[in-house]
């Protein structure tokens, strides 16, 4: 009878233990903060004609660098489609600790179907965001197609409107370059751009929001235009840059892990539940393939596209 009792004593013990381990890895995995990708479709017309799928895609460099970037630092990122159903925006914004908005395929791919709707969701989510920094600090990035998109978000296009930026001709759109810096704070060394189209700093004052609610942090000069490089909103830590940021300027990198550290710790205090609660997107499958774009495979050998169908 003691045997059995021993036994029985020995099973619960153990039980109890491998929870409260499960209970520490679960809540581990929980209590980090959250980063969301929002990434740009990846075009119908440079993909497989035998794959009717629909994808989003990703550069091996951002891979490479922003993603372990987040890994070093104890951060999880999600990838939040723009085809999310629009029942669980709130709970998925509610769940993470700040977003980042990405940069888009090399080449004249922003008005199919797959563009508008992704602009169209980047509206709804830009104001929420806006409506949450009243609360907690919730970081904003959009970088390069994501800052085009989120000029058109604060003037309050219902369509993206590329009639706002000026095409600066340019023969090798990738390379890096010494910018100007109105606020020393962010100043670094170079910026490294990708582009081929900007927004000109003589365009400011003709805008309705952007002039009043975002400083302007740095100019570049490109074939005698200035061009707004980096913004930042003058009460939340939203910021637009056409450079990559996260490449080289550790300023604002810091500053927007920082507010998602502040972010998380509301969450924390505040809304438990959200630390606990299942996620409302799934993970999305992914595939690595050779970069298509032959002009640009020199700089981007790879692209990592998501599968959201």
């Amino acid at each position: 009878m003691l045997l059995e009792q021993d036994k029985l004593e020995y099973v619960i013990n153990n039980f109890i233990y491998f929870f409260i381990i499960f209970k520490i890895i679960y809540l581990y995995n929980m209590n980090q903060q959250v980063i969301g990708l929002y990434l740009s479709p990846y075009p119908k017309s440079v993909q497989n004609n035998n794959d009717v799928n629909d994808y989003l895609f990703l550069f091996g460099s951002y891979i490479d660098h922003e993603l372990t970037i987040f890994k070093n630092n104890k951060y999880k990122y999600v990838i939040i489609p723009y085809n999310i159903n629009k029942n669980i925006i709130n709970e998925t914004l509610r769940m993470i600790d700040g977003l980042i908005v990405c940069g888009n395929f090399p080449g004249p791919y922003n008005n199919d179907k797959e563009h508008k709707l992704h602009y169209k969701t980047l509206r709804i989510l830009f104001k929420k965001i806006i409506k949450i920094n009243q609360v907690r600090p919730f970081p904003i990035l959009g970088e390069c197609y994501g800052y085009e998109m989120l000029i058109n978000c604060i003037e309050n296009k219902h369509h993206y409107d590329h009639k706002i930026f000026t095409d600066l001709n340019i023969h090798t759109p990738m390379f890096y370059k010494k910018t100007i810096f109105l606020n020393k704070k962010y100043k670094n060394i170079k910026s490294y751009f990708y582009l081929n189209i900007g927004f000109l700093y003589n365009n400011l004052k003709k805008t309705k929001n952007l002039k009043h609610d975002y400083e302007v942090i740095s100019l570049v000069k490109i074939n005698k235009h200035n061009m707004i490089d980096i913004m930042k909103h003058n009460l939340y830590p939203i910021y637009l840059a056409k450079s990559h940021l996260f490449y080289d300027n550790k300023v604002i990198k810091k500053e927007f892990l920082y507010f998602s550290k502040l972010s998380y710790e509301y969450r924390h205090l505040h809304d438990k539940e959200s630390k606990i609660n299942k996620f409302p997107i799934k993970i999305l499958k992914y595939k690595t393939i050779k970069n298509p774009n032959t002009k640009y495979i020199e700089h981007e050998k790879k692209i990592r596209l998501y599968k959201i169908n």
